[in-house]
């Protein structure tokens, strides 16, 4: 129960400032415990948001399991995950907070050995969708499974990492449901239709 108090407290202070702008002693004292039992659990700030760097994507990681758990076609579960990575983002902003740092950070925690296999089930199960419709000849056999991986996570995070600017730059709001289920059915029917339809010819130099 403490452990979760302090991961709790760790992940507002973290995404809202980052590795460097967050306290110690003010993550202790929204967890109300004793900085000295938070050393204890993590040992240092750096552990400590590493942890919740980790926790946060094991979070994403349990909504995959869940999608690809099931025994549906490749397009039922690519339509899934991907209304699932944008209900995800939209209803855990701080995971879109701890990325946008730790890409300021240049990705360095997520090179720890913690983070090894943390991201396989997302691309493992993407990539073996795209070669079940491929089997079947109903994905082009030309599909770079990795190009599609990068489209997906693309659309949705960017999405989210620039919802307050866009919206001011589109007149809209981005965050209501109705925008975001707009763009669901929109990244969805453009990536079914890219791997689905004949490539374009590209123009001769």
């Amino acid at each position: 129960m403490t452990k979760q108090k302090i991961l709790k407290a760790a992940t507002n202070q973290f995404s809202q400032k980052g590795l460097y702008g967050a306290r110690i002693d003010e993550i202790a004292a929204e967890a109300q415990i004793n900085k000295r039992m938070l050393y204890e659990y993590f040992g240092n700030k750096e552990s400590l948001y590493a942890h919740v760097l980790e926790n946060v994507y094991q979070d994403l990681n349990e909504e995959e399991d869940l999608v690809f758990s099931g025994n549906g076609d490749y397009e039922e579960a690519l339509r899934s995950i991907i209304a699932t990575y944008f209900r995800f983002l939209s209803n855990h902003p701080e995971f879109v907070r701890m990325l946008m740092w730790e890409n300021l950070e240049q990705g360095s925690h997520l090179k720890l050995d913690a983070f090894g296999g943390i991201r396989d089930v997302m691309v493992v199960s993407i990539s073996n969708l795209i070669e079940k419709g491929k089997a079947i000849g109903r994905i082009r056999a030309e599909v770079d499974e990795k190009q599609v991986i990068l489209t997906l996570i693309s659309c949705s995070f960017n999405y989210f990492s620039n919802i307050h600017t866009l919206s001011r730059v589109l007149h809209m709001d981005l965050s209501s449901p109705e925008s975001i289920e707009a763009r669901i059915a929109h990244v969805t029917d453009m990536v079914l239709d890219y791997i689905t339809q004949p490539a374009p010819q590209r123009r001769k130099k």
